[in-house]
């Protein structure tokens, strides 16, 4: 699934216009003292790497929004849905997650 995954990565990243981009993980921790994390992603991506064990994650982008549950864990191409912007995770009360987002980072090669 990785390799699909960076596939496609490499496919978007063509498709804005762009050459080469920088690809890195980000965690991001949630649990009953930090129910809520801001990631300012402008001109970045990230894409979820790890699968969401909490029902009720919500993950709230200026051009994606998302909420896991069992319909979402469902779907098949979860993993490449980008989110841009500012991104905002929040977690239910008494639930834990660690989530791994692939930060990218859209690059023009000069030559």
């Amino acid at each position: 699934m990785e390799t699909f995954v960076r596939e496609h990565i490499k496919d978007f990243i063509a498709r804005l216009g762009y050459q080469h981009c920088e690809i890195e993980p980000i965690e991001v921790v949630l649990n009953d003292n930090i129910r809520e994390f801001t990631i300012a992603g402008q001109n970045e991506y990230y894409f979820l790497a790890t699968d969401p064990a909490v029902d009720g994650i919500e993950i709230f982008a200026d051009n994606n929004y998302i909420v896991v549950d069992t319909m979402f864990r469902a779907t098949k191409y979860w993993r490449i849905r980008e989110f841009t912007g500012n991104i905002t995770i929040t977690i239910p009360a008494r639930q834990n997650q660690v989530l791994e987002f692939l930060r990218v980072i859209p690059q023009l090669k000069w030559q």
